[in-house]
């Protein structure tokens, strides 16, 4: 079990990962269920995956993400685990309930509810994966969501009729074909599946956890950054939900975000400290000692009062030496230029470098003359890697000993870290040394890994 923000991340048994590589004929069902009453204000969906034996029903493995409750989800499924305990047992669990704590039929009862229904043959469900062995057979995909849940977004070739308009255009679907049926969490889907059983229709299925899992298992990293909203805006809702004032500090608490997220945190929050106060802000991310330290020596009118390690958390004090003065942000903002204009006579101190332009000239006679790795020797030999000829040089080095630098003052370095924030800063100590080409690596680790280019790793 694991807390991640606001969200609880739990689990009990076998995962499916570990089924697979064992004899066991297995089955899962995914839902979606709130995590009580939902006429009861704060009610937040729980997904909870469940696996279970074929044909007995014994429960093999569960996972749930969700809000409060989640954990106690769990619980429950791994003490009827205990007991060699079966789906059908989770349909019959007498649960204590309240509005505020749970439903009627709580998340537990309809995941058995729906696991004991596909056993018995009464829902016939597909997966999420199955889509090109579907699409390759003689088969209808049917979205039967509303027209407007489906302008909005829908798997490519379904055709939508939703449920409320199922029974009066049947006649519209063909009985020569399979017919793959799916609603938004799996409900409605439901529905519509033993509707048509009923009506003489002899393969129906119904898509299990909906098209919101689909949506899920199918996104892109750049569509899941794009739901979760630009970091801009997360930072702000961050500032907004974790700040508190008291009679001498604004006090951020950035533990849980990782670089360079507590970094642009405290930038935000610096922009809103009256005169009167102190910044104190509280983070858990390892790069974070090395990027306040270097933020506030390459802005002047920002002073680091104190750096300390409090309940394994670390705890930066900063105060403006002059509240009305705005905060630099150049430290994360510059103008890009391409490598062209970079290789003038006179070339700009400080520019970009994107990790395709560094991938394809690595291993040439284009190559930079060095590659510096800021971040700190656990992320340098961790699971992230780092690039093949990076040197390791951590940001906290860095601010005592660029003068080791001196050979490559007048050649182009390539500045690394996780995402190019700390690179970034380092990046400006070297040009404020009077080094004459030092490129930060745009995206950092985080970016060159997502393209799936090569890295090396270690221990140390």
């Amino acid at each position: 079990m694991v807390k991640i923000f606001d969200l609880t991340v739990a689990a009990v048994g076998l995962t499916e990962k570990q089924l697979k590589n064992l004899d066991i004929q297995y089955e899962k069902i995914y839902i979606h269920p709130n995590n009580h009453a939902e006429y009861y204000p704060g009610a937040v969906p729980i997904t909870i995956k469940l696996i279970f034996e074929v044909p007995s029903g014994k429960i093999l493995g569960a996972q749930a993400v969700g809000g409060p409750g989640t954990e106690k989800r769990i619980d429950v499924v791994s003490t009827v685990m205990k007991f060699e305990g079966t789906v059908f047992d989770l349909e019959e669990l007498e649960l204590a309930y309240a509005p505020p704590f749970g439903s009627a039929k709580d998340p537990i009862n309809m995941a058995g509810f729906v696991a004991s229904n596909v056993l018995r043959g009464d829902h016939p469900i597909w997966h999420w994966y199955d889509l090109k062995k579907i699409k390759r057979n003689n088969s209808l995909l049917l979205d039967v969501r509303t027209p407007e849940e489906y302008e909005v977004g829908t798997i490519e070739g379904a055709i939508n009729i939703s449920d409320l308009e199922i029974r009066n255009r049947i006649k519209e679907l063909p009985r020569n074909k399979n017919i793959y049926v799916f609603c938004e969490v799996g409900f409605r889907g439901y529905i519509v599946t033993r509707s048509l059983l009923q009506k003489g229709f002899k393969e129906v299925f119904n898509l299990s956890g909906g098209y919101k899992l689909y949506k899920m298992a199918k996104a892109t990293t750049k569509e899941i950054a794009a739901a979760c909203g630009p970091s801009k805006e997360m930072i702000e809702e961050i500032l907004e939900d974790k700040v508190h004032k008291n009679e001498n500090f604004i006090i951020v608490d950035a533990c849980g975000l990782s670089c360079p997220g507590p970094l642009n945190a405290m930038i935000k929050a610096l922009e809103q400290v009256p005169e009167d106060k102190r910044l104190k802000i509280y983070a858990t991310d390892i790069g974070f000692k090395s990027s306040v330290e270097v933020y506030s020596k390459l802005n002047e009118n920002i002073s680091l009062i104190n750096l300390k390690k409090e309940d394994g958390k670390l705890v930066a004090i900063l105060e403006k030496k002059n509240g009305r003065e705005k905060v630099l942000r150049e430290t994360l903002e510059i103008k890009k230029l391409s490598r062209k204009e970079t290789r003038k006579a006179r070339p700009t101190p400080l520019s970009e470098i994107t990790v395709d332009e560094l991938f394809n000239r690595l291993n040439s006679d284009d190559s930079p003359e060095l590659i510096l790795d800021v971040r700190i020797p656990q992320e340098y030999y961790g699971l992230d890697g780092h690039i093949k000829g990076a040197r390791l040089f951590p940001l906290g080095e860095l601010i005592k000993n660029a003068n080791k630098l001196e050979q490559f003052k007048d050649e182009e370095i390539v500045m690394v870290c996780y995402s190019g924030a700390r690179s970034m800063m380092a990046a400006r100590l070297l040009v404020k040394a009077g080094f004459k080409d030092v490129r930060n690596l745009t995206g950092g680790m985080m970016l060159w890994n997502r393209k799936g280019y090569p890295v090396e790793r270690g221990k140390f």
